[in-house]
């Protein structure tokens, strides 16, 4: 997978996940009814958004892909340090955002291509591969899933852009994301999981309200 293209992804849905809110311009000062001066402006306070700390993002993901904790305990461990603590937003950094996709990553990895050992096999009466025939509609399983998706909602325009481009193999400029020699069905699951990757780390399912 190639990290920056999902980490820039990240980036660019924290810092859009946040609107500004606009005053009531309506209020004003007024004794007995009518209004002295201009109106006052009433400071709204700002939202309060968090990110997920590592162990609701840990549970997050093992909730929305049915996959037990278990399953991923080596990779948690790696990488747990670098999670977020404290479900500060403003002390995010670009590690936490790495550390929240290789954590999806190992959450995808089983969810697409089911649990396998060392050698690359299924593992007999372990997680299962997704079925082929959920590979080709794979952006709308995955939304339909993981997030409460609605097409007409412009927040998931910038989302549904980005899964177009990681499905189709394109780098947003004017590359590929994977330019090894597969088979025509790897390539499809690998480009799968990383699509997978993209929601599961982004702020769709990362920040708290």
């Amino acid at each position: 997978m190639k990290t920056p293209i999902v980490l820039g992804f990240l980036l660019l849905l924290i810092t859009s996940c946040n609107p500004s809110q606009k005053p009531d311009e309506g209020s004003s000062s007024s004794i007995g009814g009518s209004p002295i001066g201009p109106p006052v402006v009433q400071a709204m306070a700002p939202r309060l958004v968090r990110v997920m700390n590592y162990n609701q993002f840990n549970m997050t993901l093992a909730k929305l892909t049915g996959i037990n904790q278990s399953k991923v305990t080596s990779v948690f461990e790696q990488i747990k340090g670098s999670l977020p603590a404290d479900g500060d937003i403003e002390g995010m950094t670009s590690f936490n955002l790495v550390a929240k996709a290789k954590l999806a990553d190992a959450y995808c990895g089983i969810y697409i291509n089911g649990e396998r050992n060392m050698q690359g096999a299924l593992i007999a009466g372990g997680v299962p591969m997704l079925p082929d025939s959920e590979i080709p509609g794979i952006k709308m399983h995955l939304l339909n899933k993981f997030i409460d998706y609605d097409a007409a909602d412009p927040v998931f325009e910038s989302l549904s852009a980005e899964l177009d481009n990681v499905i189709s193999n394109r780098d947003g400029q004017g590359g590929t994301l994977i330019g090894a020699a597969l088979s025509a069905s790897q390539l499809n699951r690998n480009l799968s999981v990383m699509a997978c990757v993209a929601i599961l780390a982004s702020s769709h399912i990362t920040l708290l309200e």
